[in-house]
């Protein structure tokens, strides 16, 4: 991996960022980030129904919450359903700006929301139905060795036959939509970055980390063999620009 961006404080840098987060987040993706999280929300949702049964407590973690974008669009997608499940949720994030800013939404106010890393997530084990990252699942491997010991704790506190779901980003699998998206990931949605927030080093690291992360069938492969996930699968979307990742306990 080559991170031009990699000694950064990440920490800091997101307490710099955490204002104006979704917002470039939204224009870097031409607002396309929306969808792509209502697309996964539906697949949890249709999951859940298929395989859990009727009148069960779900327990539901949303892992590097951020600003807590995809929480509120699955809350937001319950409540115009009738269900017969109680859900449980909690958030997990490393940055306590970012915390601050989920839980000023009115949707999130009954999340439990616990401030941590990863690496050590303050659960019991197999207390977890449902585990899902959005968009920040390249942030956690800052070394390949910490990554792995991110996912196996994230396995640890998922219960058998429990799931997990991760919309990333991916490199498309077409030459010259890739060619084309390394090129707007580089100059263009960093720039959009550069102007919004003013802070280059945050989103060079994270341009950094999509051009270095796995392809998907290479993350698929490290969740079962390295991290020992029963079954895992993904689907690309967007012409492969980004894939949601599935895998069950």
């Amino acid at each position: 991996m080559k991170y031009k961006y990699l000694n950064i404080d990440l920490k800091k840098g997101y307490r710099d960022i955490a204002k104006l987060y979704e917002l470039n987040n939204h224009l870097m993706t031409f607002y396309l980030d929306i969808y792509w999280r209502k697309i996964m929300v539906k697949d949890i949702f249709n999951d859940i129904i298929n395989r859990i049964n009727i009148g069960s407590i779900i327990y539901f973690i949303d892992i590097c919450v951020g600003t807590g974008d995809l929480l509120f669009e699955f809350i937001n997608f319950l409540n115009s359903k009738n269900l017969n499940f109680s859900f449980k949720f909690l958030a997990l994030d490393f940055s306590i700006d970012m915390v601050k800013i989920a839980k000023n939404k009115s949707l999130l106010k009954d999340v439990i929301f616990i401030l941590a890393d990863v690496a050590k997530i303050p659960i019991k084990d197999k207390k977890i139905d449902i585990s899902t990252i959005s968009l920040g699942i390249r942030n956690l491997r800052t070394n390949d060795e910490l990554f792995e010991i991110r996912f196996k704790e994230i396995y640890r506190i998922i219960k058998d036959g429990g799931v997990f779901w991760g919309l990333e980003t991916s490199r498309p699998p077409n030459k010259i939509i890739r060619f084309f998206s390394d090129l707007f990931t580089a100059y263009v949605a960093t720039n959009i970055a550069k102007i919004v927030s003013k802070n280059i080093e945050v989103y060079g690291y994270l341009a950094d980390s999509i051009r270095n992360f796995y392809e998907p069938y290479e993350f698929r492969d490290f969740l079962l063999n390295k991290i020992k996930f029963k079954e895992v699968s993904y689907k690309l979307l967007t012409f492969g620009v980004v894939a949601i990742h599935k895998a069950i306990k």
